[in-house]
């Protein structure tokens, strides 16, 4: 935890857009409450996680933020529209040139996680990586195995959910996290209550049309 860099957080004006206050909004929840952005498509959800996994990459030195999308292509084109931001901005915000050096080769820092990887090639990049995009069945797959191991997984700071509206009944999204809560907790029912020591941010552009839909996916 880097106690200075902590009293600020960077958001950035990419590519000469204008501020939005809507989006500085959500960014400062996601900072620091568990929160569900829900906007239309087209609105920024991409760059408001960005920022977040960013300002998280500084707080949080050898933390990992896991970005989970429901399909491997999706996973894919998260990934690259995500990977360049996260560059930009930490090279604006001081990173020491070491670790922009180590960004820059992707396969450090910046991953895909899939189950074509071998699970010794998966256990050994959620050791360097600081980026991991992946599937919610990867993750629980390697939870529930120890591919990732407990120690590495104690690294995770930031989970990022896309399509969130999915993360509803007995789906992949619900039962990673109650894993990743396993690794500090255990399985005991009693701990439910109890804050988790990894922030939580959904994105989605369709939570639901009733109260209780949303209430489902929350």
């Amino acid at each position: 935890m880097d106690h200075k860099a902590m009293e600020t957080y960077i958001y950035p004006l990419l590519g000469g857009q204008p501020a939005r206050a809507y989006q500085q909004g959500a960014i400062r929840r996601c900072l620091f409450q568990n929160t569900l952005v829900a906007l239309p498509t087209g609105m920024g959800k991409t760059l408001i996680a960005v920022v977040v996994m960013a300002n998280f990459a500084r707080w949080f030195p050898d933390s990992i933020t896991v970005f989970l999308a429901p399909t491997k292509p999706l996973v894919t084109q998260q990934m690259h529209a995500c990977n360049g931001m996260i560059h930009a901005i930490l090279r604006r915000t001081g990173v020491p040139v070491s670790r922009l050096e180590a960004l820059q080769d992707q396969s450090k820092w910046v991953v895909e996680m899939n189950g074509s990887k071998a699970a010794k090639l998966r256990s050994a990049l959620w050791k360097t990586a600081r980026f991991v995009f992946s599937t919610p069945q990867v993750l629980q797959n390697d939870l529930k195995t120890g591919t990732l191991d407990a120690g590495t997984a104690r690294r995770i700071s930031l989970v990022v959910i896309d399509e969130a509206h999915r993360a509803t009944g007995k789906y992949a999204y619900g039962e990673s996290i109650s894993l990743l809560r396993d690794v500090y907790f255990g399985n005991q029912d009693q701990t439910i209550l109890q804050a988790a020591p990894f922030r939580v941010m959904a994105l989605t552009a369709t939570p639901g049309s009733k109260i209780s839909a949303v209430q489902e996916v929350v």
